[in-house]
């Protein structure tokens, strides 16, 4: 097969980009102790985006929304206490749904418990 123009690279799960979201699904490798999925943009980016996820799947990302200057993670499933990481060089006004969060060198880490929704603002 052969795709053009494609936005994402997902690496450990399996993934689809929908309307406005993508949608990530089942981890594939469960042995790692992490769980881990990384994201990748294959388009230059220069906006936040989802890098990284610990211990969740099926999850919905909407990617970063330059007019309402946010974007959301819809967590439906989590394996004990989850981790996302953002790479954002513009630091968050506002994280919503997390236990706690970080923001140091352009990263932003959020770890949830429950599944939820995460809101970002910048």
């Amino acid at each position: 097969m052969r795709h053009s123009d494609l936005k994402w690279q997902v690496r450990n799960a399996t993934a689809t980009f929908k309307d406005d979201y993508l949608m990530i699904d089942k981890v594939r490798n469960h042995i790692s102790d992490k769980k881990e999925i990384i994201i990748a943009p294959l388009q230059k980016n220069k906006e936040p985006y989802l890098q990284r996820i610990r211990k969740a799947e099926n999850v919905h990302f909407k990617p970063f929304n330059p007019t309402t200057r946010s974007m959301s993670i819809k967590v439906n499933k989590v394996f004990g206490e989850a981790e996302f990481e953002v790479f954002s060089s513009i630091e968050p006004k506002q994280v919503k749904g997390v236990e706690n969060w970080t923001y140091e060198e352009n990263l932003l880490v959020a770890s949830i418990d429950k599944p939820g929704t995460i809101l970002i603002k910048y």
